[in-house]
């Protein structure tokens, strides 16, 4: 049973170090490896639902309490990060379609004939 509460902990701090990593990268702006992250993170999360939906699984103490306490703040401020994000990038998305809009307003539409123009009654 304690084995089994161990082996909780161990991917709940593992759990941690990835938020803490997620956190980083999206406060640098390296958005190129969130998602490996999201799935290292979905994987501790199957991992322990498992163990506790196991038969007889490990019952949590107050070490995966308090633990629980600090990854839940951590996860507020992740979901702060990902809409913060999620806004800059559909402001972005919003800007370069209006650039494109704008310049397509003015691209030549009808071909025009470059040369000397001729007035026929002359």
């Amino acid at each position: 049973m304690s084995g089994e509460i161990e082996e909780k902990l161990a991917q709940l701090r593992r759990f941690g170090s990835i938020s803490d990593k997620l956190l980083e990268a999206l406060s640098n702006g390296s958005n190129e490896n969130v998602a490996s992250l999201l799935e290292e993170r979905d994987a501790c999360i199957s991992f322990i639902s498992g163990l506790d939906k196991e038969p007889g699984g490990p019952f949590t103490d107050g070490r995966v309490e308090l633990l629980l306490k600090e990854l839940s703040a951590k996860e507020k401020e992740l979901n702060s990060r990902f809409k913060e994000t999620l806004r800059k990038m559909s402001r972005n998305i919003r800007d370069v379609r209006q650039e494109q809009y704008v310049t397509k307003q003015y691209d030549d539409w009808m071909p025009a004939n470059e040369g000397y123009f001729y007035d026929k009654k002359s």
